[in-house]
Formats: structure tokens, C-alpha cells, sequence
């Protein structure tokens, strides 16, 4: 095993035993008051011009946070990369999604 899967391995041990019992990192299966929630009401709000240029917003926001929240998001749309072309000079590398997991 490389020397880099050893410091992935380490660094998540390392981080999971911070936790202790007190917190439970996966919202999935907190059937407590306590802990991160996931979101279950979700309003899409599209973006860009074409299908699937969108993001999601809570339910729970009030019209005014809706609108706010949107209105920014359209105003920094150049910021979105829709699609690793929408970014040319950023190396494959640096966009690349890895998961760390324990083998």
C-alpha cells in the first residue's frame, strides 16, 4: 500500500475517533434530535438556460431568502462550471472527485 493510502487511512482514523460518540457524521442514520439533519423539502431553482443548469433551495426559506438567494445566485452565474470545458485551464487532476474510504 502506498504511502499516501497510509496517510488517508490515518487521517480518517485520526478523525473519526475525535468524534467519539457524541456525533455521528452520517445524517442518514441520526434518529436523534442531535446532529446534522438532511434536507427533505427541496425547491429547484434553475439557473442556466439549459436542463440541468440548476441548484436546490430549502422549502423552509421564506420568499424574501428565495428571492435574495437567487438573485445572487444569477448574478454570479459565470461562476458556475456546468462541465469540466466551462473550466480550460484547470487540470483534470485538480477537478477530479476522489472518495477516501477505508479498503
Amino acid at each position: 500500500m502506498s504511502v499516501d493510502k497510509w496517510s488517508q487511512i490515518r487521517a480518517l482514523t485520526v478523525y473519526q475517533a475525535s468524534l467519539g460518540d457524541e456525533f455521528d457524521i452520517d445524517p442518514q442514520e441520526d434518529t436523534s434530535d442531535r446532529g446534522l439533519k438532511p434536507l427533505k423539502e427541496l425547491i429547484k431553482l434553475q439557473l442556466g438556460h439549459q436542463l440541468g443548469q440548476c441548484t436546490w433551495l430549502n422549502r423552509d426559506l421564506t420568499s424574501r431568502e428565495h428571492r435574495r438567494i437567487a438573485d445572487v445566485l444569477h448574478r454570479i452565474m459565470d461562476l458556475f462550471a456546468w462541465q469540466p470545458s466551462d473550466m480550460p485551464r484547470i487540470h483534470p487532476s485538480i477537478i477530479c472527485h476522489k472518495l477516501v474510504i477505508c479498503p
